[in-house]
């Protein structure tokens, strides 16, 4: 274990020792520490109107950078995204709002518009909970199949397993039709009646998660927009897309390359962050003979090639 490291000032470069590269020629620079430290890593390896720009146009640069990114993530990119597990979770964690504020609305009386939750008004308008017999129908539904309890303890624990995130919606109505089978009072009813409880609850489990995937992708793209939001790991593979690089990290207590998803293409350049405290990225780079500093590689250099081959050990273990 090496000693510890503190950020060093934007533009300060020091040599940095690594267990792959133990002589002087690899050196890390400081970055500009305002949660969007992965992009100023990355425009300094190789964007000259970066390099020669002051703090304040380099912030102004970045955040520029990050609203045209945003805008140019599609839904599916984003439900493609960590194979999934990006949007699932954020799903997941969005559901959980919602049902809370949709197990209260239908514990109620009647419907009280004055104090529900906008954002589950959309929900309200594709179920038409605002006519009182719509109402008082989806009040028995829920309970039927005891909606809110199967949703917290059966569905949102297991949406992980799901082959794609488009596929649970369609899981949670063969769940919950499954459930109404099994009713009693749902069996006495007639066929007519039956087809129109079924097609109440796909109604209300199409509704709930065409908004909950529409809170969740738009929170993530507020997050990719915003510069002081921390990019993790799991979005430096857009991050890597966009910039056309291939992104390798090296953490700061063991100096070894750190294990994360990212897609490797052919031909790209590669560019090696430095991830200090587990919250902040610098940029990584090389003395030359001539002793300019390259921060950008290729997959036959050195370097790379020893990450490379550390990050395929792994895949091994």
């Amino acid at each position: 274990m090496y000693k510890e490291i503190e950020p060093i000032p934007p533009n300060r470069t020091v040599i940095f020792k690594t267990i792959l590269q133990d002589d002087n020629h690899i050196v890390r620079t400081g970055t500009i520490s305002d949660g969007s430290c992965a992009f100023h890593s990355l425009l300094h390896s190789y964007s000259s109107e970066y390099m020669t720009s002051n703090v304040k146009d380099r912030k102004i640069i970045v955040r520029t950078l990050r609203k045209t990114i945003a805008g140019s993530i599609s839904k599916d990119d984003w439900k493609a995204l960590n194979d999934g597990m990006t949007a699932t979770v954020s799903i997941q964690e969005n559901l959980n709002t919602v049902l809370e504020s949709l197990s209260s609305l239908l514990s109620a009386d009647k419907l009280s518009t004055t104090d529900t939750d906008t954002d589950i008004q959309d929900v309200i308008e594709a179920c038409h909970l605002e006519k009182d017999k719509q109402f008082n129908i989806y009040k028995l539904i829920v309970n039927m199949v005891d909606f809110f309890d199967t949703m917290t303890n059966q569905i949102i624990p297991k949406m992980s397993d799901t082959t794609t995130v488009d596929n649970c919606v369609n899981e949670w109505i063969v769940i919950f039709k499954h459930k109404l089978n099994g009713n009693l009072e749902y069996e006495n009813l007639s066929s007519t009646k039956q087809r129109f409880l079924c097609r109440l609850v796909t109604t209300l489990c199409e509704s709930i998660y065409k908004l909950v995937e529409t809170i969740a992708y738009g929170s993530f793209i507020e997050s990719i927009s915003d510069p002081a939001v921390y990019v993790d790991t799991n979005l430096l593979t857009i991050i890597a897309s966009w910039f056309d690089r291939n992104i390798y990290i090296i953490e700061d207590s063991s100096r070894l390359p750190y294990v994360f998803s990212s897609r490797i293409e052919p031909d790209r350049p590669y560019i090696v962050l430095l991830w200090v405290g587990g919250e902040h990225y610098e940029i990584l780079g090389e003395l030359t003979a001539n002793k300019q500093i390259k921060r950008e590689f290729n997959e036959n250099d050195t370097f790379i090639r020893k990450i490379t081959l550390f990050l395929e050990s792994k895949k091994l273990d």
